[in-house]
């Protein structure tokens, strides 16, 4: 059987990757004859550029000192350059809601 593991990362616990790593060692020690892609995910957020480097080899990952949080704490921002030149950013790092100092009001 082929079975496509793609999980999303389990928010502060665990990435996509080590996700699909520990599903498919799961699965092996139940079916070891199975086989097991496995693609981590993301919905655009954070763990993007872990599970966009992780599907596309070549791609580099650079970090963006000097960058503004949301509440305007300095920050560090993050792209991955892709193997054909396409830069893409991941806002969460330096613009997601964990970087609140404190809870946005409830309206």
């Amino acid at each position: 059987m082929r079975v496509v593991l793609a999980p999303d990362s389990f928010k502060g616990t665990v990435t996509a990757t080590d996700a699909a790593r520990a599903l498919a060692d799961g699965w092996r020690s139940v079916r070891p004859d199975d086989e097991l892609i496995e693609r981590p995910m993301a919905d655009g957020g954070e763990g993007t550029i872990a599970a966009v480097a992780a599907a596309l080899p070549g791609t580099t990952e650079h970090d963006v000192p000097g960058c503004t949080g949301p509440d305007g704490r300095p920050v560090t921002g993050r792209y991955a350059l892709l193997p054909d030149g396409t830069a893409l950013v991941e806002l969460a790092v330096a613009g997601g809601l964990p970087l609140m100092s404190r809870p946005a009001p409830l309206t």
